[in-house]
């Protein structure tokens, strides 16, 4: 999945999803839940991704 249909799957901007993948920016709960569940993965799992 691309960040572009990450972002419109969810609601955010690609420029948001861009920078919680560059570290420039923190996820809020609600964030890493929505992004979670799209990726069918663990909120836990997305801080392991982005941080990589």
């Amino acid at each position: 999945m691309t960040q572009q249909e990450l972002a419109e799957q969810t609601g955010m901007t690609k420029q948001t999803i861009s920078r919680y993948a560059n570290n420039s920016h923190v996820m809020s709960y609600q964030a890493a839940l929505n992004i979670a569940k799209k990726l069918n993965c663990q909120m836990e799992d997305l801080y392991e991704i982005f941080t990589e």
